[in-house]
């Protein structure tokens, strides 16, 4: 039974599989969770979150950012974070990142989700190129499959193209808005299925990213920005 979401099931089986390319071990079926019959496993899907978080709390020092917060993320939902500067916005994305851990609560993810994180001011790893750089920042070295690492470095040289950067500049003295695209560049290379983005509008006219990308290279991730 094939699901317009990318859900199926295997045949003869009533386990939920998530059909996908990763590009660190190629195609496979991820078994999501087990359910009685045909119907209600693609009600499921269809229902599914990307990522959960429950009775996140977390603290700096005596200020708390999140006080037993919950949320969810569904496939093709684009979220904004919206509210004063200090308050958790950036924070709550380095938690979905897996960069920060919660002081107490739990967040739960689909089975081989891959979320992919733009930082307000990128850091891009030294390298005697921008295209070698964005090959460290993409960790492409982990990916064992040569033909997969070949794919995701053409798209870093197609997306740099595309943002108006060069793969043989040097990462030194780039603009914060070169950063950004570059940042941006790796990120779609990697096709995540949470792309996330802090602060995108700082050193960056998303129209101007829009107009020099593929509208549709946006549709295809779950955004969540703030």
């Amino acid at each position: 039974l094939g699901i317009d979401n990318g859900y199926e099931l295997s045949a003869g089986a009533s386990v939920l599989l998530r059909n996908r390319t990763d590009e660190r071990q190629g195609s496979r079926h991820v078994p999501l969770l087990a359910c009685p019959d045909v119907l209600h496993c693609a009600m499921l899907a269809r229902l599914m979150p990307l990522l959960t978080l429950l009775r996140a709390e977390l603290a700096f020092g005596t200020h708390p950012l999140l006080d037993r917060a919950e949320f969810s993320l569904e496939p093709g939902e684009r979220v904004g974070l919206i509210g004063r500067n200090g308050t958790g916005k950036s924070s709550l994305l380095e938690v979905i990142a897996g960069r920060i851990a919660l002081d107490d609560g739990e967040m739960q993810k689909s089975g081989g989700v891959r979320v992919v994180s733009i930082r307000q001011e990128p850091e891009l790893p030294a390298a005697p190129s921008l295209r070698e750089s964005l090959a460290l920042w993409a960790e492409l070295d982990s990916i064992e499959d040569d033909r997969v690492r070949w794919r995701v470095d053409a798209r870093i040289v197609e997306y740099l193209h595309r943002f108006g950067l060069e793969g043989t500049a040097t990462t030194a003295g780039l603009s914060g808005g070169e950063r950004k695209r570059a940042a941006l560049a790796g990120a779609f290379a990697l096709e995540p299925d949470v792309l996330l983005l802090d602060e995108p509008t700082n050193h960056l006219d998303m129209r101007k990213v829009l107009a020099k990308s593929r509208a549709s290279d946006f549709l295809y991730y779950t955004v969540v920005a703030n």
